[in-house]
């Protein structure tokens, strides 16, 4: 991205002449910060980091909007806990109508999460709610004013793309930028993607390193390996981090497929209110 184009992106309105400067600091301040994940995306029961993608490792309950790792959430079960929240221990709801209420009452309360995930329902048109975009891109906007990350994910995705919107290129870079800056990796990822697109590679690769710190060392030459431009699946770009892992905490293994482990797993915890996101990857 041009300097320019990066002050636009970062809200700037500035005269020419001192574009450039702020155009620069604001690149300064987008690669210097942003390279730790965010506390967010650790789980509350054990506080380790989720691994990536998120909604692959992790459950949301409606109850509470807390996102709780597979292993807690395996852990419970264990333990006999099946039909209550593993974090608040709150009584699962029965039906659609009863999870969508929670998530109002929370709404109500005025929690980020729960706005995101309300907008996600209007946009998708799911749970019982008619889809609505303007309403969807309306509680979105309130989630990030509150301090949703994710919320400002999906506005860059929106607006960059111009999904139900008028495309708005610079808008959504900095939806994107703001949420990169807190450590956001598909958000950095995206910001990577973009640069990519407009032939900066330099750039690009900065983003994809930051956004790869997390990940192995095969994931990371992944990503250096397209922007150096070997030949690569074109959708490899845009699916950004959703294959990035970090390392499991306590050196443990995750449990083979067709284990009693995944069984419990894929059986018991995979309640139609315990999951509503995807917000593991790069947008395609």
């Amino acid at each position: 991205m041009s300097d320019s184009a990066a002050a636009q992106a970062g809200g700037l309105d500035e005269p020419a002449d001192t574009t450039d400067t702020a155009a620069r600091d604001l690149q300064q301040r987008l690669m210097a910060s942003g390279h730790e994940r965010p506390d967010g995306d650790a789980c509350p029961i054990c506080f380790d980091l989720i691994e990536l993608p998120m909604n692959k490792h992790s459950k949301i309950s409606v109850c509470c909007m807390k996102r709780v790792c597979n292993g807690c959430l395996l852990e419970a079960r264990r333990r006999g806990i099946y039909n209550s929240c593993p974090f608040c221990r709150t009584h699962r709801p029965s039906d659609v109508a009863s999870a969508v209420a929670m998530i109002l009452k929370r709404v109500d309360k005025g929690d980020a999460d729960a706005i995101k995930h309300l907008g996600d329902r209007y946009y998708h048109g799911r749970q019982g709610l008619a889809k609505d975009v303007p309403r969807a891109i309306e509680l979105w906007t309130e989630a990030a004013e509150l301090g949703s990350l994710e919320a400002q994910y999906e506005l860059g995705i929106v607006y960059f793309n111009g999904e139900g919107v008028e495309e708005d290129k610079p808008r959504g870079i900095h939806h994107y930028q703001q949420a990169a800056m807190k450590g956001h990796e598909p958000s950095r990822c995206n910001l990577g993607a973009a640069e990519y697109g407009n032939g900066n590679r330099r750039l690009a690769v900065q983003h994809f390193m930051i956004s790869a710190k997390n990940g192995t060392r095969k994931d990371t030459e992944s990503h250096q390996g397209h922007v150096q431009g070997r030949r690569r699946d074109q959708g490899a770009i845009r699916r950004g981090i959703a294959g990035i892992s970090r390392r499991r905490g306590r050196d443990e293994e995750p449990p083979e497929r067709g284990s009693e482990e995944t069984r419990i797993l894929n059986v018991n915890i995979m309640s139609p209110y315990m999951t509503f996101v995807d917000m593991g990857s790069c947008s395609e």
